[in-house]
């Protein structure tokens, strides 16, 4: 699947908005802009794609995932790209889906709302319909998303809180 430049920018300004606005700001789900996790790196990455194949195993049983990006976000005091703080976000294509991908988008929202998630936002195309939602989970205020283009590329994405470089890698 080839993903036009255009559609590639859009979906990083849509995955990337979410995770970094999560970690720092006034209108921050997430009440503390300081560092709000003690994972490392690594472990910060693997709860992202557990959080991710967990969603997918609640869309299809034949679907299959792959990797799109896998970003390091900047957040934190000041928001300053320093490297010292920073969101592990990773995005996959969801691939071999057996449905409709509006479908996914609700499936995913209920499935989302009723396992500890809240709404995060979500986006609409001019005609109004809902062609991404993103989540949060409450427990540890990582971020979800599923969402569709134009083209019905259905992608996954999720961020983790920040974690900070100092954390041992």
């Amino acid at each position: 699947m080839r993903i036009r430049p255009a559609v590639l920018a859009l979906v990083l300004a849509l995955v990337a908005a979410p995770a970094a606005a999560g970690c720092t700001g006034t209108s921050n789900p997430r009440p503390n802009p300081e560092p709000t996790s003690m994972l490392t790196r690594q472990q910060a990455a693997d709860a992202v794609d557990a959080l991710i194949k967990d969603a997918v195993t609640h869309l299809s049983a034949v679907a299959t995932i792959e990797i799109f990006a896998r970003n390091e976000l900047p957040c934190g005091p000041g928001f300053a790209p320093s490297g010292d703080d920073y969101a592990v976000e990773h995005t996959y294509d969801v691939l071999n889906y057996d449905g409709e991908v509006r479908t996914a988008v609700d499936n995913l929202r209920t499935y989302w709302l009723g396992n500890g998630f809240r709404p995060f936002n979500e986006t609409k195309d001019p005609d109004g319909t809902v062609t991404g939602v993103g989540v949060q989970r409450v427990s540890d205020g990582f971020h979800a998303r599923v969402f569709y283009n134009d083209a019905d590329d259905l992608m996954i994405s999720a961020s983790s809180t920040c974690v900070t470089s100092a954390s041992p890698s």
